[in-house]
């Protein structure tokens, strides 16, 4: 069957099932042709007359067995991109992976759903704190497309299911430093200036942090804007 196409994804991958007759796509689950007209019509009966369910069984089983794993597979790859784009390396991208699978017992969630940018963003801020990473909660609400409360709320849920230790509080000298190296407009200056440039930013982010202590401010702003 590897000239015919199948009717809802079109690719070249239709099998005939020997015991049922019914055409298969196997790489959506999709049942095509006349084959399956066959086998609905005239195996659907026992011989002492009673209704045969195996043979549909078997089909919607294949077909749910192909979509729960497309489901992981583009799920998964979207977590990983999330992370990735969230400065996570490959390893630690893959801890979020893993971690978004142990909250979610494996089954992630449905691509296209809000819930999954969230999931991805929640396990690699969760990730990136472990390792203490200047990754902010801020930054990853927005990855997410979601309010930083409700992410919040997230993170806080994922990582008492999973009985995760307190996580290291965010590094806002690391994400100056950070801010500072990704600044397009100080990529372009010399080493010495742009050193300079930092070294008068962290004395700022240390009277932004004594700063804060009185007026319950966080010196992150400050930084967003370097």
């Amino acid at each position: 069957m590897a000239s015919e196409r199948c009717t809802s994804c079109h690719e070249y991958e239709l099998v005939t099932d020997p015991d049922t007759n019914a055409v298969v796509c196997t790489a959506c689950g999709t049942v095509n042709g006349a084959g399956a007209t066959e086998f609905v019509h005239a195996a659907t009966f026992t011989e002492d007359g009673r209704l045969d369910r195996r043979a549909s069984s078997l089909i919607r089983n294949y077909s749910d067995s192909v979509y729960r794993e497309n489901k992981l597979a583009v799920a998964s790859e979207t977590i990983t991109s999330i992370a990735t784009r969230l400065g996570l390396s490959a390893t630690r991208a893959a801890e979020a992976l893993q971690m978004a699978k142990s909250a979610t017992d494996g089954t992630l969630a449905t691509p296209g759903s809000a819930f999954l940018p969230a999931l991805a963003a929640a396990c690699a801020l969760l990730v990136a704190r472990t390792h203490r990473l200047p990754l902010s909660l801020a930054e990853a609400a927005e990855a997410a497309f979601c309010p930083t409360h409700s992410l919040a709320d997230l993170v806080s849920r994922i990582a008492s299911q999973l009985d995760l230790p307190a996580v290291p509080s965010f590094d806002y000298a690391a994400a100056l430093d950070r801010a500072v190296g990704q600044s397009p407009s100080l990529q372009r200056a010399a080493e010495d200036k742009r050193e300079a440039i930092l070294a008068q930013a962290r004395f700022l982010l240390r009277c932004a942090a004594k700063w804060s202590l009185t007026t319950g401010r966080y010196p992150l702003p400050m930084i967003a804007r370097q």
